[in-house]
């Protein structure tokens, strides 16, 4: 215990990896920066895209984007900017000069990398807002350096073409109504980074925003230290002397939306020393089910995350009020929710690269023996 306490005293002196803005705008890239070891990236959990270098630092990246049409391959080509390519293979018809100097990110998972990796310069629009914290991009938009351009299905697309950006990142298995984009003549880059089914998998999808906006040593640098975190926080959860089992979701509309079993929550549940329910499923993302079927599996489980957007404070009164049924869960009446409102908690800016802080606030709910002095950032007992 005293061996597990110490790596956490440890972590809490860290402070969230801030690397130094740099600008980029215009700036030609030097090529030897880019092979070296520090800026070179190289990917141990991403699964859905990979990168090749040739020897003038130009970047291959393939991207895998799998949907009710199967799967395919979008191929890109990371030019550096200045740079006169060398031959580039054949298929990699998506060809981009970096660093870029404006890109949109269609999702603020997306925006999160560009807060993350100080890139911000390099925004020049985005779509939804609705649950935006950072005080930063808030101020961009009043300035107007940041557009914004509607929401997926009711974009605009004269303020698309007017900004002329270099590059647009988008979400393939959204809404979508990306084929009005198409006109606009910029890349539509497929990021997938949701489809990850590990959370260091997702969190690694910083380290292609390195690539695009020219900060591939920050990148590197910042995942570095998320994934150490996320491994001594690992480890202490491997101390736990009980696994409890927890589900998750609520019935809404009709329906019960469950995160399957190979998806990337259960998996930090799992290394936070828990039993997902459902405990034996093979789905690696969502699924639809229903009430009945969800309290004859978690009657008894001892907790249940709940994750919402609420106006106000949740309770355990609001989440009775959704449904009466709701208080027959084990869970619910030993005050075991773990609750996250993503109205307040800048969840989508910050969680997708935070897989360590997840599962920090995990342990801390489920093992409190185990963090005494974590603050959760997240989520917490409700």
């Amino acid at each position: 215990m005293k061996k597990g306490m110490a790596i956490v005293l440890c972590l809490l002196l860290f402070s969230a990896c801030r690397p130094g803005t740099i600008s980029h705008r215009g700036q030609k890239a030097d090529v030897s920066e880019i092979l070296s070891d520090s800026a070179h990236v190289t990917l141990r959990y991403a699964k859905n895209f990979t990168v090749h270098y040739l020897s003038d630092g130009t970047r291959l990246v393939d991207i895998s984007v799998t949907g009710h049409k199967g799967k395919s391959t979008y191929r890109l080509a990371l030019i550096p900017r200045g740079i006169k390519p060398s031959v580039i293979p054949h298929g990699y018809d998506h060809r981009i000069e970096v660093p870029i100097q404006r890109c949109i990110p269609m999702s603020t998972e997306q925006l999160a990398a560009f807060i993350q990796l100080h890139a911000l310069d390099q925004v020049c629009a985005i779509t939804n807002v609705r649950h935006l914290q950072n005080k930063d991009v808030k101020q961009r938009i009043a300035k107007g350096e940041i557009a914004k351009i509607g929401y997926e299905g009711n974009f605009d697309t004269e303020t698309v073409m007017a900004l002329q950006p270099d590059a647009i990142l988008v979400s393939p298995f959204k809404k979508g109504g990306y084929e009005a984009l198409q006109q606009v003549g910029s890349p539509l880059i497929p990021y997938t980074a949701f489809k990850e089914p590990t959370p260091l998998g997702q969190a690694e999808w910083v380290k292609l925003v390195g690539m695009l906006t020219g900060r591939e040593k920050q990148a590197n640098a910042f995942f570095q230290q998320v994934e150490q975190h996320y491994h001594a926080y690992q480890a202490v959860a491997a101390k736990a002397t009980h696994r409890p089992t927890i589900f998750s979701g609520e019935q809404k509309g009709g329906q019960w939306f469950v995160m399957g079993g190979k998806s990337y929550l259960a998996q930090l549940l799992r290394d936070a020393s828990a039993v997902y329910l459902p405990q034996h499923d093979h789905h690696t993302g969502g699924f639809p089910s229903d009430f009945e079927s969800m309290y004859a599996m978690a009657a008894q489980a001892d907790y249940w995350r709940v994750m919402n957007s609420y106006p106000g404070t949740f309770s355990y009164q609001a989440l009775k009020a959704e449904d009466q049924r709701n208080e027959q869960f084990l869970a619910f009446q030993r005050h075991h929710v773990i609750y996250c409102n993503i109205a307040s908690s800048g969840y989508h800016e910050l969680a997708p690269l935070r897989p360590d802080w997840l599962l920090a606030d995990f342990i801390k709910a489920m093992h409190p023996e185990l963090l005494p002095a974590y603050q959760p950032h997240f989520y917490k007992l409700l």
